[in-house]
């Protein structure tokens, strides 16, 4: 009877600690800065590690990941294009889109959407959101590729799909508007 209770305490005392570790927020603080003063006076945290390259159509920043898992690639990609209004303002292309909402982050008003698409042996799990500011529509893509068979028969480790969202919900909370 105490070995059943101690091992019951035990275990729920482990699986507190885990859950605890996992439901923490995830400090942005001590992150760099990236900065676009070009056309779009903008700027975002990204952790260290990540790579950022410019382009025609935005920027792209390549994020770190856990290796040996499902999870090949990660990035966060921000475009903006010249709109009449901002009311013509759409998101980017996100295959099958699960949900659509308004969030309010750092006092902007932006739409929020979830999505996901599958192509053979590959799936692509994405948040988009987009504002629009000063007759141009800003486009945010955060792209989470995972392999859905095997790479030479590799045993990979699922990811943490839950841990991600996570981690781009920290990031989108540092973008603002810089003017």
């Amino acid at each position: 009877m105490l070995l059943g209770l101690a091992i019951f305490i035990i275990v729920g005392g482990a699986a507190y600690y885990f859950t605890q570790i996992q439901n923490r927020a995830i400090d942005t603080s001590n992150w760099p800065v990236y900065q676009n003063d070009e056309y779009a006076v903008y700027e975002i945290k990204h952790p260290e590690g990540a790579e950022v390259s410019e382009g025609a159509g935005g920027t792209r920043i390549d994020l770190p990941f856990e290796e040996e898992t499902t999870l090949v690639e990660k990035y966060f990609q921000i475009g903006y294009t010249g709109q009449d209004s901002e009311a013509k303002c759409s998101s980017a292309h996100l295959g099958q889109v699960f949900a659509s909402e308004m969030v309010s982050i750092n006092g902007l008003e932006i739409h929020r959407e979830t999505g996901a698409e599958e192509i053979p042996r590959a799936k692509f799990d994405y948040v988009g959101y987009t504002v629009g500011k000063d007759g141009l529509c800003y486009q945010m893509k955060f792209v989470l590729r995972s392999v859905t068979e095997g790479v030479s028969g590799e045993e990979l480790e699922q990811f943490d799909k839950e841990q991600e969202m996570k981690f781009v919900e920290a990031m989108i909370q540092t973008f603002r508007f810089t003017n």
